[in-house]
């Protein structure tokens, strides 16, 4: 059945209300089709973190019926508090429980392992979580039933700041229109293009993943032995060095995400929270800077980018790599528009420092041990190669000591002789 029929069948009338989309949703309890691209604004299926948190509810969705975005249960708008038999009180959906210093983490429903960096239902008091798949009959009464008076939560929602009015999402303009903008100057277009690039052609184009993975060994014994602070310099140095003739691109999926404003700047919706919340607690950090409103605003879009993936990201999680790219954003903003980013790039700084403490710690640990591991498997390579030179030593005496008493020098030299003669001939010329 193609889409458009399955949607005929659907008889569901759209009753929920997601803040990042201008349409209400409907949510569908089974879902036999592929969902090729989540819409959530901060999803964990995309990520690397994802688990069996998110395959436990892969059939449940929620679905626009007008323009067929689709958002996965687990990273969709959920009620922001349930009342279930499992336990007595009610429980509260949060983005994240860490109970202790433990790497383990459990449900008290199912008994099985969760994982900290998704959403869970949570009574404090008593330390009682649950997977939202370990209560989905409860979460699935209130999301069918009638949802007035009932809140729903998104994903980070606790974090940032309740819009103080509702963003007017008629515009059809996206994110691409306002990199795109002849409202940016010359220079300031061109100075956009020497820091980022991005495919206007494949703009509804599913991203494809980029395994992100730690340093090889090659890379962190090179590092030099010095003091943590200027461990931490020789990084950004490096960071200067890797960003020189590259250029970071915008994601696909952010292209085409519709653009609302807040307090007159234009922002992707997803993240005018995060906007409206660094506004407020920060001010207009952009008022000493001498930009278009366009490019301020291109400018809090990267900002916002980089400080809402700081708010999604627990330090276990952080890789070089991603803090080359935090880096990057800092750097692009500081060196064209003067923002005031001073308390973005302490930061920065803050971070890498205890990533530096992190990579310290890993090479007095675990380098060392690969290293002889490494040493074992060569000195076995080596042992073996000896062996073969010393069978190899052995045929060729052998060899030359049969060829010295049995040879027969006239022999030799007769068919040389006659070798010479039958070079240009046919084996055949010889019969007739």
């Amino acid at each position: 059945m193609c889409v458009k029929c399955y949607h005929a069948t659907i008889t569901i009338r759209p009753s929920i209300k997601y803040r990042y989309h201008e349409h209400l949703l409907c949510f569908i309890e089974e879902y036999s089709h592929h969902i090729a691209h989540c819409k959530a604004s901060d999803n964990y299926c995309q990520k690397s973190v994802a688990s069996d948190d998110l395959h436990h509810s892969t059939n449940s969705l929620f679905l626009c019926l007008n323009c067929d975005s689709k958002i996965h249960f687990i990273c969709g708008p959920l009620p922001s508090t349930i009342e279930h038999e499992c336990h007595m009180h009610p429980l509260i959906l949060v983005d994240s429980v860490v109970e202790t210093n433990s790497d383990n983490y459990y449900c008290d429903v199912c008994e099985f392992e969760r994982n900290p960096r998704i959403r869970v239902y949570y009574y404090e008091e008593y330390r009682y979580v649950a997977h939202p798949h370990c209560v989905i009959s409860e979460i699935l009464k209130v999301l069918k039933g009638d949802l007035g008076g009932v809140k729903l939560k998104v994903i980070g929602q606790d974090f940032w700041e309740e819009p103080e009015e509702e963003w007017d999402m008629s515009s059809s303009l996206t994110l691409l229109d306002l990199l795109s903008s002849n409202d940016l100057t010359g220079p300031e277009k061109m100075y956009l293009s020497l820091w980022f690039k991005w495919d206007e052609s494949s703009k509804g184009e599913e991203d494809s993943e980029v395994e992100v993975v730690d340093e090889d060994i090659d890379e962190i014994t090179r590092y030099p032995f010095f003091n943590q602070q200027e461990f931490t310099s020789f990084f950004f140095d490096d960071f200067d060095r890797f960003w020189q003739n590259e250029k970071l691109e915008v994601k696909c999926s952010e292209l085409s995400v519709k653009i609302v404003r807040v307090q007159g700047y234009s922002i992707p919706v997803t993240l005018a929270p995060v906007l409206q919340t660094l506004l407020h607690k920060y001010g207009d950090i952009s008022s000493d800077s001498e930009w278009t409103p366009a490019m301020k605003s291109v400018c809090f879009f990267f900002l916002c980018k980089l400080i809402n993936t700081m708010h999604t990201t627990r330090f276990a999680d952080i890789t070089k790599n991603l803090l080359r790219e935090w880096y990057y954003y800092l750097t692009f903003v500081s060196q064209g528009g003067k923002f005031r980013i001073d308390f973005l790039m302490r930061q920065q700084e803050l971070v890498t420092g205890a990533f530096v403490g992190v990579q310290l710690a890993r090479l007095e640990a675990e380098i060392p041990t690969k290293l002889n591991k490494k040493i074992g498997k060569l000195q076995q390579d080596i042992a073996k190669l000896q062996q073969d030179i010393a069978n190899l030593e052995a045929k060729e005496d052998i060899f030359n000591k049969r060829f010295e008493y049995s040879s027969n020098p006239e022999f030799i030299k007769d068919s040389l002789r006659e070798g010479a003669k039958l070079k240009w001939k046919t084996v055949g010329q010889l019969l007739f």
